[in-house]
């Protein structure tokens, strides 16, 4: 955690540590075929003593910064679909519940700084022999708080992305 410009380092930061554990199940279809898919789904928890999170101070810049306690959980849901090696549909969306238990009463209950509520990602592909691939994605971040006390907020925000690759 060096000094970086928009990131101020912190020397006295204590070394983060936590219990964690995911559990998730896989659905795919046999390779080889015209048509081939796969769903998955996983569901994610952890406890954290001490948590070091990233939060903007009033010159809008990240100081790391550690947190007496703190959880996370949450559900990941992904899938992709191609169809005759030629169209590949994927996504991915994320849902997380984030909480600071930290017992100060300005801290305690509020969603952690920088951990979004919502993630959301979608590829639309598609492939002309094995050297051209055209792909669209689509990125969508809910809005997530800048401080532990949850006054300062970024707006949702949705970035578009056009790719073209030729080996």
């Amino acid at each position: 955690f060096g000094d970086r410009g928009a990131v101020i380092g912190n020397s006295e930061l204590l070394p983060e540590w936590g219990v964690a554990w995911d559990v998730g199940a896989r659905l795919a279809s046999p390779a080889g075929g015209r048509l081939v898919g796969d769903l998955s789904a996983a569901y994610f928890w952890r406890h954290t003593w001490d948590a070091i999170v990233y939060v903007q101070n009033s010159q809008r810049t990240q100081i790391p910064t550690n947190f007496g306690e703190a959880r996370v959980g949450g559900i990941e849901g992904s899938g992709h679909v191609g169809l005759l090696d030629t169209l590949d549909l994927s996504a991915t969306v994320t849902w997380m519940d984030s909480v600071n238990l930290d017992p100060r009463e300005a801290y305690h209950g509020r969603q952690l700084p920088g951990v979004p509520r919502w993630e959301v990602w979608a590829e639309a592909a598609v492939r002309w022999d094995s050297r051209i691939r055209l792909g669209y994605d689509l990125s969508h971040t809910s809005g997530n708080y800048w401080d532990a006390t949850n006054w300062y907020s970024s707006a949702p925000r949705t970035l578009h992305g056009l790719s073209l690759r030729v080996q």
